[in-house]
């Protein structure tokens, strides 16, 4: 089938995502900015997956000259990237990462929005010396700065208090975060996504500093404001509210560290016009030498430009459809709690059981499992086709204990799933892979139509994966 290419008519987007009338005529186009706003909704509801598919159509754009605003470009991909992080695969965002780096002329803030992603990834791979020195130079370059610095100045102000949890120390991290999230709330309300993800991770710490009872009051004090900003079915908000009531899975054997959980940018960030990188931040850049630190440099100082092929183009097949130009749906009651970079797999909780795949009709693939939790906990399934990186393929309500996966590749030889229990935004029980063994590739026969053996899928385990 002859894929459709965009087109741009008087400065508006006229391909795919535009919005068409039952009629079939073009109905209030989307510019680029709008689709990334989009993009920046959706991953304010946490809908990863949604924000995925959005930003590799406007990716699209971009490899098609159909973006020609360098903002629209550099926010669209930094905020694939951190999409990426947040559904588990920091190779690939690290790679857009160094695509970014490679731009030449990235003002201030966009080096600094850019810098913030680059300590989540290192936060991610457990560098967290590194994240730290990432955000102390956002911290140092942007404090005194234009007003426009103060949004990545005070996610970084956050980050560094994450990561100073992170490594062992919530009594250093408490002030901390309560500064951050004291003055995010200032400049942005108690009921933004960013402002109530710093909260839970106050709660977190506080849980460690001050046990459950201290925990619990101050989640009952943030809960009201931010459940009438996010809905009680957002996943920050089913988090909260578990630490209010105790409902929280208590794991077995030692409690889990309060490891601070790196955000997916909540919304869009507006438009940047280009200045001249700060000479601060670009000498700091260039005098550190972390495994990733030289990419976010290149950022700062001319560089010659990366190819703008994005490599997870090809992934998309098994995601579900979406309709173009959709505003962002509340998750559904006790909707999955989709991880972020730091949010690696627990031994310490009970995973999934009796993990099988029911039938692989080729294009579908149904799998059930049982439910430790007794339906208190979601569930997300992860997806790998042939020797591909596992991505999020699907994020199951809790009580639930079956799944259909559909538009899958059929000529895919192999897909395993893996079945994740989230007990919380930081903490995953991810049972052992099974997968689902396919017919070879098409013989004489059946290109003659002898159809071959439809049979139920046999499942193979395999062990689970570690790592994030």
């Amino acid at each position: 089938m002859k894929t459709e290419q965009p087109t741009w008519t008087r400065s508006r987007y006229t391909g795919p995502l535009a919005t068409v009338t039952g009629d079939g005529r073009h109905a209030a186009p989307k510019t680029p900015r709008t689709l990334v706003d989009q993009a920046g909704a959706l991953l304010a509801a946490y809908d990863f997956t949604g924000a995925y598919q959005l930003l590799v159509e406007v990716r699209s754009l971009l490899d098609h000259g159909v973006i020609v605003e360098d903002v629209d470009a550099v926010d669209a991909t930094r905020m694939l990237a951190d999409t990426l992080l947040a559904m588990g695969q920091p190779d690939r965002a690290a790679d857009l990462v160094a695509e970014l780096a490679a731009r030449p002329g990235l003002g201030p803030y966009q080096s600094a929005m850019l810098i913030v992603t680059q300590a989540r990834l290192l936060t991610a791979q457990d560098q967290l010396d590194e994240a730290a020195a990432c955000y102390r130079d956002i911290i140092d370059c942007g404090t005194g700065g234009r007003e426009r610095m103060r949004w990545p100045v005070l996610l970084a102000t956050a980050g560094a208090g994450g990561v100073t949890a992170a490594q062992g120390r919530p009594a250093t991290a408490e002030p901390a975060l309560t500064a951050a999230y004291a003055r995010l709330s200032e400049e942005y309300g108690t009921s933004h996504t960013d402002v109530v993800r710093v909260g839970v991770e106050l709660v977190q710490v506080r849980k460690q500093t001050g046990g459950d009872a201290a925990a619990a009051r101050l989640a009952a004090r943030l809960l009201p404001a931010a459940t009438a900003g996010l809905g009680q079915h957002h996943p920050l908000i089913v988090e909260l509210d578990g630490y209010v009531d105790d409902r929280t899975v208590q794991p077995r054997g030692r409690e889990r560290a309060p490891g601070a959980a790196p955000s997916v940018q909540a919304t869009a960030s507006p438009a940047a016009p280009s200045r001249g990188p700060s000479p601060h931040c670009r000498g700091t850049a260039r005098r550190r030498s972390l495994p990733y630190w030289a990419l976010v440099a290149a950022a700062m100082g001319p560089a010659a430009a990366a190819a703008t092929t994005a490599p997870v183009l090809a992934i998309t097949t098994f995601l579900p459809a979406r309709t173009p130009g959709a505003v962002a749906q509340p998750p559904t009651q006790q909707a999955a709690v989709l991880v972020a970079a730091r949010s690696f797999w627990s031994p310490s909780y009970p995973a999934a059981g009796g993990v099988r795949i029911i039938r692989d009709s080729g294009t579908t693939i149904d799998v059930a499992w049982t439910d430790p939790t007794g339906g208190t906990r979601p569930t997300i399934l992860f997806l790998t086709e042939d020797d591909t990186p596992p991505v999020v393929a699907a994020t199951v309500q809790a009580a639930t204990t079956s799944h259909r996966l559909t538009g899958l590749n059929r000529r895919a030889r192999r897909y395993c799933i893996s079945v994740a229990i989230a007990y919380s935004t930081t903490t995953l029980a991810r049972a052992p892979d099974v997968c689902t063994s396919r017919p070879a590739p098409a013989t004489s026969n059946t290109r003659a139509g002898i159809p071959p053996n439809s049979t139920p899928a046999t499942s193979t385990p395999r062990p689970a994966t570690t790592s994030g």
